[in-house]
């Protein structure tokens, strides 16, 4: 009975497989970025921490929940030590560019990708990251 049922399950999980419109390597680097993301400043975590931008993107921090938060950059501007309200930032250069908490350090931290306008056209028409 035993060996049915891990049959069964094997064909679904075959079945399961082959109706996947999945068809090939994941490309969502290859997208042009965003111009602007959002990041959520919560339970002494960034939700979404880690974000993509065109280069002039705009990203924007908006605190959720009772605790103080900052989003400290070591290359600009930086936000106040608040817990509720947003903070917003416009990032011309590309690169990656990290940020944390400055209340719980860099357990609470994440990066901000920025991409230059010829790199995302090459990205796409190449297909490279």
């Amino acid at each position: 009975m035993r060996d049915i049922s891990l049959k069964i399950i094997a064909a679904a999980v075959l079945v399961a497989a082959g109706c996947s419109d999945h068809s090939g390597p994941d490309t969502t680097d290859d997208a042009p970025p965003p111009t602007s993301q959002s990041v959520n400043v919560q339970d002494n975590q960034f939700v979404a921490a880690t974000v993509r931008v065109a280069s002039g993107g705009t990203v924007r921090w908006t605190w959720r929940g009772g605790s103080p938060h900052n989003v400290t950059f070591a290359d600009g501007p930086t936000s106040a030590t608040q817990s509720n309200g947003t903070f917003e930032r416009s990032f011309e250069t590309a690169g990656t560019h990290r940020y944390h908490c400055t209340v719980h350090g860099q357990s609470m931290s994440g990066t901000v990708t920025v991409v230059a306008p010829t790199q995302a056209a090459s990205s796409v028409s190449t297909g490279s990251p």
